[in-house]
């Protein structure tokens, strides 16, 4: 796959460090037409171009270089969880044991990004800017949750190895292995420290915790690559999402909210059952984005945690 950085022009917005720009609701407007959205969006397409088709490499197994290092990674992360036993506590969400857990993995992304070689850009290193959005990728330290802009996050980072060619070329299930690498830990870190939804609109959102899954995942199953042994109507079957989720991320996230969550899957999730009523994964995979676009990068409450800098513009894009 190919993706181009776009030159960073202007003072301040492109400036490294990165830094918060979207401060205010009004802020939104300069994002709703800056660099980094259509970077962003660029790589959602680019992905969903590349995972056609494909499904999840069998025990993460990868053959991109890169690729290798960043599932070495989220699984060292994922054993870090294994040692970081939750606190007995009585709260509602959040186990205050998940701020030891980000305290301790500081060190580990430090020591793993060390060999990625990652670029600098008039002299200067990226690194901080690589490291940020890692770090942002796995919920809230301080208000113990996890949600759509922490996905965001993740994107960026993997995308920002992309756009400075730091990964080379790459295929699909080389990117699936990663992302799934990254959703199996994310999970696990949702249920072992209990965090709570960030920013969920409730039984009327898509999903408590996750959209960008749900991207990818019809993504696999569309533009031609559908076979016709999977419907969308499957996602209703508990034995089948279980069984799918292992090869695909749609299938991986409804089995995580058949995990999650009792009842009638109609009632406690509305949105994803009507979804299954929709009659293709292309049809699917097209509505996902285009809701990505209103409820992700249209929602002042995600975006004022997406930091800018030299990968990610907060400049308008050239006319």
């Amino acid at each position: 796959m190919e993706l181009c950085a776009m030159a960073v022009d202007g003072e301040g917005e492109g400036k490294y460090p990165p830094q918060k720009l979207v401060n205010v609701a009004a802020d939104m407007e300069k994002f709703a037409i800056s660099q980094a959205r259509s970077q962003l969006l660029a790589l959602i397409m680019s992905l969903s171009k590349t995972v056609a088709g494909e499904v999840i490499p069998a025990d993460g197994r990868v053959n991109n270089a890169i690729a290798r290092e960043l599932v070495e990674l989220l699984e060292k992360l994922s054993e870090v969880a294994d040692s970081v036993k939750p606190f007995e506590e009585t709260q509602r969400f959040g186990n205050l044991a998940f701020r030891s857990w980000h305290d301790q993995i500081a060190k580990v992304m430090k020591e793993r990004l060390d060999r990625l070689s990652l670029p600098k850009e008039d002299d200067v290193p990226l690194y901080d800017e690589f490291y940020h959005y890692l770090s942002q990728s796995f919920g809230s330290r301080q208000r113990l949750d996890f949600g759509t802009g922490h996905e965001l996050n993740f994107l960026a980072f993997f995308g920002g190895l992309l756009l400075r060619d730091v990964v080379g070329p790459i295929k699909g299930p080389d990117i699936l292995g990663v992302f799934a690498t990254y959703y199996k830990l994310c999970g696990k870190l949702i249920l072992r420290y209990n965090l709570e939804p960030a920013g969920s609109h409730g039984v009327w959102g898509l999903d408590d915790h996750f959209h960008l899954v749900y991207i990818l995942g019809s993504a696999q199953l569309s533009y031609g690559s559908d076979d016709g042994r999977l419907t969308p109507k499957d996602v209703l079957n508990k034995v089948i999402a279980h069984k799918e989720a292992s090869q695909n991320l749609y299938f991986w996230a409804i089995d995580f909210v058949h995990t999650m969550k009792r009842g009638n899957f109609f009632e406690h999730s509305p949105m994803l059952f009507d979804i299954s009523n929709v009659a293709t994964w292309t049809k699917i995979h097209r509505g996902m984005i285009k809701m990505y676009q209103d409820e992700v990068f249209g929602k002042f409450p995600v975006i004022q945690h997406l930091w800018f800098g030299r990968l990610y513009s907060l400049n308008p894009v050239s006319s």
